[in-house]
Parts: C-alpha cells; structure tokens; sequence
C-alpha cells in the first residue's frame, strides 16, 4: 500500500483540509427544522447554549431526506451527520418519532457539534472521524451510559 499511496500522491491531489462548499452547495440545502414531535432548532440552541457555551453559533440543522423504502432490513442507521463544508448538522427523520426520547434528541445534536469541535482529519493515511478527545469529551456527558443504551435500542428498531 505504500507503494500505491506514493504512486497515488503523484498523480493526484491530496486532500488535507475540507475546502468551503461551493456555493451552489450552499444554496440548494433545505433547511428544515419544524418536526412532527422535535423541532431541531430548539434543540440545538440549546445544547450550544448548554454544553459549548455559545461556540458553534453559526451551525446549521435540518432533518435529512426521508429515504425511500427498502425490501431488505437495514442493519443500522445514521442518526446523524455533520457536513464539514456546510456547517450543517443532519438528523435522520425516522427519528422525528414519539418514541425517541427528547433526552437522546438533545445528546445525538452534542455529538454532532463535537464533530464541529473536533473535525475529521488525516492520520496515516486515513480519516479520523471519532479523534480520541471527540470520545472523552462525548463520555463526560450527563447521562452518557443511559443515552448508548437508548441509540443501541432505537438502532434495533429501525426501519
């Protein structure tokens, strides 16, 4: 692999840093935050207000696309996205449910602002996408255990 890698590097750019979206990636992205039972904008006013003390003001949310009906079950679900370029945060929208907890609601937008906290970055040739101080940080949270317990039980039901 080394071998590929330098003859990679060679012919191609190697990308270091997350460049700025382009601006019609900006002006194409919906921004919806008015759930059926979760409005995303509440929420993440309040976990920046709460756990980052005002940092991170200029991220965005919305609830991503409702993806279309598959024949085979799925094995696990993105509840969550950070898009580095955008500064927006994507919430999955089977999750605008009764049945998920507010509490995990509240812990799922922290782990996405950890990722504007500690973004990803090249580390041996590969991403880092969970940096060890994202995982110390993430474990501090009040709650911590409770909220694992919950996403391994709302994986298990998803769609």
């Amino acid at each position: 692999w080394r071998t590929v890698r330098s003859y990679a590097s060679g012919i191609l750019p190697v990308r270091t840093e997350i460049a700025p979206a382009p601006d019609r990636l900006r002006r194409n992205t919906p921004i919806r935050t008015r759930g059926a039972h979760f409005d995303l904008r509440a929420i993440l006013a309040e976990v920046i207000a709460t756990e980052f003390w005002g940092r991170h003001a200029s991220v965005r949310i919305t609830w991503g696309r409702a993806a279309e009906a598959r024949r085979a079950r799925r094995r696990s679900i993105r509840f969550g996205s950070f898009d580095t370029e955008l500064n927006l945060i994507r919430i999955h929208p089977s999750l605008d449910h009764a049945e998920v907890p507010p509490a995990f609601m509240r812990f799922l937008v922290f782990h996405e602002l950890l990722h504007a906290e500690f973004p990803p970055r090249r580390s041996g040739g590969r991403w880092i996408h969970h940096p060890p101080e994202l995982r110390r940080r993430e474990r501090l949270y009040p709650g911590f255990e409770e909220m694992k317990a919950v996403m391994t039980r709302l994986m298990r039901a998803a769609p």
